[in-house]
């Protein structure tokens, strides 16, 4: 056995279906391979007894070097009947234990280097142990609750933990500020809160705006290099609704400017952003317009079609839009006088009832600025490799440098557009335009700013602005208006 390599030994006990404790005490070299296999990935439970077993187990530096992936399991033990006050602080208080238990122990770990030859390098995931651990409902409200810690200003500080993950537990935004802050050297981090507040309580949907932009300007993030943010915000399924106002006393959208210092971050490379209403805040460039990052390659935002300035980036044709239910059935003229239970007044108050669709066309007044900003932002990035904004089942909004393409570019883009072109590209498609066929006329109730087009020839981009079946190519020295079906145009001269 000791004569066998190494990488032929782990194979060996990497497929071995019984239990490897046996194989550990045949010798010291096969305890050494089988605790790489056993110690690579644990899942670690939050009661007390457990945290000390993990504690002893993990005292020598040789296994902490082994962990590379701990997934923390946090529920609240036995169960509570009460309020839902009183709940919320049970909950509040064994989920702050739980995360300071755990904190405490890894803290010990910083020290490993000293006495081992690599530092750990651990990604922490932290879940809750069963789907309901955490979901507190709110009786009257039906709103589901986020986790706080519970009078923990900070946490130990901890550097082996190189990538956070949270997407099943609601941790609220200030005590996620305290667990980011606790972990100066996290390179990623993937970040889901579970629940939005419905409309019917603005109060508390801006109230979460704001920690989510103090949570994203108040941690330093000085290693991060990979941010994957998911809010699971909807626009109302009523068009003919008016989003609420988010901007303040100032006109400023405090959440854009939150992501727009996301941009700056030194070690940022990739950022996918989930779920955000925006503004073109976003990318505002500083007083001597300077690029926002040498650094990020892959930029991805997936916003709502509304704006935080309570309008919306797109429009249509409201008075030919049909009005249906939740299951997209056709309503009786008189739906409102027949409204009875409480989940469908619920629906009507955050304006998911009755669904009216009809916004696929772009709003000059509110998209133009958007274009112009990112178009701004995006080219003076040197590493950018693809820049992606989404509007959910409306547009698409992408860029590409010369010899690059993404998932998303279909084989007719490809044709007009090539990647083998010695220009960046700009492609903006808008999806529900189908009713364009490819012998229609151009449609001329939007055409793409001017100060864009300028903009991005002279930085010596191109633009490809699909509308259904019919196409336009914005080139650095010609217009093309074409289909998609054909690989040329009829070329027509600069304007």
């Amino acid at each position: 056995m000791d004569s066998l390599p190494g990488e032929i030994l782990l194979h060996i006990l990497s497929n071995v279906d019984s239990s490897l404790a046996s194989c550990a005490s045949a010798s010291r070299r096969c305890q050494w391979y089988a605790e790489i296999i056993t110690f690579a990935s644990i899942r670690l439970d939050s009661s007390e007894d457990c945290l000390k077993t993990f504690g002893r187990v993990f005292a020598y530096p040789r296994r902490r070097c082994l962990l590379k992936e701990l997934i923390f399991e946090v529920e609240a033990p036995g169960k509570f009947r009460g309020k839902v006050a009183d709940r919320k602080r049970f909950h509040n208080k064994h989920f702050s234990n739980a995360i300071n238990g755990l904190f405490t122990q890894l803290y010990e770990w910083n020290s490993t280097f000293q006495g081992s030859k690599r530092a750990p390098s651990v990604n922490l995931t932290i879940v809750p142990k069963s789907p309901w651990s955490y979901a507190i409902l709110d009786d009257d409200r039906r709103s589901r609750k986020h986790v706080k810690l519970d009078n923990i200003v900070s946490l130990p500080s901890v550097t082996c933990v190189k990538k956070f993950k949270s997407v099943e537990l609601n941790i609220h935004p200030r005590a996620a500020v305290a667990i980011y802050r606790a972990l100066p050297c996290m390179q990623h981090l993937v970040w889901k809160l579970n629940h939005v507040p419905p409309r019917r309580l603005e109060v508390a949907r801006t109230a979460m705006r704001q920690s989510i932009a103090s949570a994203l300007l108040d941690v330093e993030f000085s290693s991060l290099e990979v941010l994957d943010f998911c809010y699971p915000d909807h626009d109302p399924k009523n068009h003919m609704r008016t989003p609420e106002n988010l901007l303040d006393m100032y006109g400023n959208d405090g959440l854009s400017l939150a992501v727009n210092r996301l941009l700056k971050l030194p070690k940022l490379r990739r950022l996918n952003l989930q779920g955000l209403a925006l503004s073109p805040q976003v990318f505002r460039l500083d007083d001597k317009s300077q690029n926002l990052s040498t650094t990020l390659e892959h930029i991805e935002l997936s916003v709502p079609m509304s704006t935080p300035a309570g309008s919306w980036y797109f429009t249509g044709d409201n008075l030919s839009a049909a009005f249906k239910d939740h299951y997209g059935r056709l309503l009786q003229s008189n739906y409102f006088n027949i409204i009875t239970d409480k989940e469908s007044q619920y629906r009507t108050q955050d304006g998911d009832l009755p669904r009216v669709e009809f916004r696929c066309s772009p709003e000059p007044t509110m998209i133009d600025p958007f274009l112009v900003a990112m178009g701004r932002a995006v080219v003076g990035m040197p590493a950018l490799k693809e820049a992606c904004c989404i509007f959910p089942d409306v547009a698409r909004i992408a860029y590409y440098p010369s010899g690059r393409d993404g998932p998303h570019v279909t084989t007719a883009e490809q044709a007009v557009l090539p990647m083998s072109v010695t220009y960046g590209r700009w492609m903006i498609k808008f999806h529900k335009e189908q009713c364009i066929g490819k012998d229609a006329t151009w449609p001329t109730d939007w055409e793409i700013p001017e100060e864009l087009v300028e903009l991005l020839r002279a930085t010596g981009n191109s633009v490809l602005l699909t509308r259904g079946r019919r196409a336009r190519v914005y080139e650095p020295a010609r217009v093309r208006d074409l289909c998609l079906d054909q690989k040329e145009g009829d070329g027509r001269p600069q304007k």
